[in-house]
């Protein structure tokens, strides 16, 4: 559907992005138990706490992947890394012969899967 509308990278058939989700400071003074909880969730890019999030979107809109929530302070580079979603499109190459790519912005490197 990408490349009938237009797309330049064959086999290329999804979206890939991360977001950060905002909330409330997680109880707990700085030298308790959640004190390092407020440290994993606070972002300093979005100056505020959070859980990270990376989303598959399909060019039907649907969600194809879905994973989350790592604490906010997490790159979406990091959370492609531990999501396995690579792993599952080489998996997906193995079964049908076709290598299938996703489109990412400057968070996620270039590989054969990441375009």
């Amino acid at each position: 559907a990408i490349q009938s509308a237009g797309g330049l990278v064959p086999n290329c058939v999804a979206f890939i992005d991360g977001t950060f989700a905002g909330m409330c400071k997680p109880g707990g003074g700085a030298g308790g138990a959640l004190g390092g909880l407020q440290r994993e969730c606070w972002n300093p890019h979005y100056k505020g706490h959070g859980l990270k999030y990376q989303g598959v979107i399909l060019p039907n809109g649907m969600y194809g992947d879905f994973y989350g929530g790592t604490p906010g302070a997490r790159h979406d580079a990091h959370m492609f890394r531990i999501s396995g979603l690579q792993s599952r499109l080489v998996q997906l190459e193995q079964t049908t012969g076709v290598r299938y790519k996703i489109y990412g912005d400057s968070a996620y490197a270039l590989s054969q899967y990441v375009v």
